[in-house]
């Protein structure tokens, strides 16, 4: 990749990761630099590679736990039974990915919406469901 793709990425992944201009001046000072063109090819692909990094991301620890409930209760509803490699392995079939740390952050908000959606669509369908029976026990 050429210089100012490096650049260009540094800055989309600062966007994606929500960092203010004051967060990446601190990341840029830690270099001894003003600027993101200031930093060598190399310093640039440390630090994208630092950003880049989610095991150590603490917004990715709260999306997996937050992945790993969300699939657990939809499991517990629906009375079967879940252990953390079970749910694993849903997530990383839900994502699309092989390994369940290796989701990144905005597959991990995917999967967690839609699962969190399917909770409620079953919560609707049991009160309907739960309606007509009672609608139908009046009428007989």
């Amino acid at each position: 990749m050429n210089r100012r793709g490096l650049i260009i990425k540094y800055h989309t992944i600062c966007k994606l990761k929500g960092l203010t201009g004051d967060e990446k001046g601190a990341l840029l000072d830690a270099f001894g630099v003003d600027s993101s063109k200031d930093l060598s090819d190399a310093q640039l692909i440390r630090l994208i590679d630092k950003l880049q990094d989610n095991r150590n991301d603490h917004e990715a620890d709260l999306l997996r736990k937050r992945v790993m409930a969300v699939i657990g209760s939809w499991l517990r509803n629906r009375n079967i039974q879940d252990n953390a490699e079970f749910i694993k392995a849903i997530a990383c079939r839900a994502s699309g990915y092989k390994e369940f740390n290796k989701i990144p952050n905005a597959r991990l908000s995917q999967v967690y919406f839609e699962f969190m959606r399917k909770e409620e669509v079953a919560r609707l369908t049991d009160i309907i469901k739960q309606e007509v029976i009672d609608y139908v026990a009046i009428r007989n």
